[in-house]
């Protein structure tokens, strides 16, 4: 293009001649990726070197791992399924209907302590699962609400989450102090240092293993159940 600009002759490229000269300058497809670059930002790189390396309240180095409730929410997908190729004797047609009638999204709300368990007493999960609607202050809040209600009352724990809008109210909060606990939120745009991140990877690897076994959303409230124990 910029050859040519100005020319009154100016003619467009064929597909095949701007793919040659892609490559010849080092160019290859690749598919697209999302990129927090907001993550490498000084402010943000400072806020998660205080998260692991200053005592409360501006991070968690003295605290407990076994006094941490991490939190987070995720979708799980139910897709509707086709299956369109296979191998089969010649003449015969390869079109099996899949089992689902139509897409699902299932919200989980999970919390995970990070005491550990052992078969007589398994580390403690908290979870909601419902259909419609995402994660709402109200709902947020009654989850922070049974965490608390269920943790011992003579002893304090330290909730641990993103910085969701949700996650910050000031119900929520309200709710965390008036129970004796307290709160700290892990730097913006690292994902990687919540440990209910891994959590959601156990979970979906569980779920795609077992996916013989799901068709209808109840399936999936089963097979999530499973996975969390």
């Amino acid at each position: 293009y910029r050859a040519n600009f100005g020319d009154p002759n100016f003619r467009f490229y064929h597909h095949s001649q701007l793919s040659k000269a892609a490559a010849l300058l080092g160019f290859s497809r690749k598919k697209g990726s999302t990129t927090a670059w907001q993550a490498f930002l000084p402010r943000n790189i400072q806020k998660r070197w205080d998260y692991w390396h200053l005592p409360y309240p501006f991070g968690i180095a003295n605290i407990r791992r076994a006094d941490i409730i991490d939190l987070d929410e995720c979708g799980v997908f139910l897709e509707k399924s086709d299956r369109k190729s296979g191998k089969a004797y010649v003449g015969i047609r390869v079109n099996q209907a899949g089992p689902y009638s139509r897409s699902e999204k299932w919200n989980l709300l999970m919390a995970v302590s990070g005491e550990e368990g052992n078969e007589q007493n398994p580390a403690k999960r908290w979870t909601e699962l419902w259909l419609e609607g995402g994660t709402t202050n109200e709902k947020f809040s009654a989850f922070i609400n049974r965490i608390c209600e269920d943790l011992p009352h003579d002893r304090s724990f330290t909730f641990t989450m993103d910085n969701l809008n949700s996650h910050k109210s000031v119900a929520v909060q309200n709710i965390i102090f008036h129970y004796g606990h307290t709160v700290v939120y892990r730097a913006p745009y690292y994902a990687c240092d919540g440990p209910i991140e891994y959590i959601f990877n156990t979970i979906q690897s569980i779920l795609r293993s077992n996916l013989h076994n799901i068709v209808v959303g109840d399936d999936i409230v089963r097979e999530l159940g499973r996975a969390v124990l």
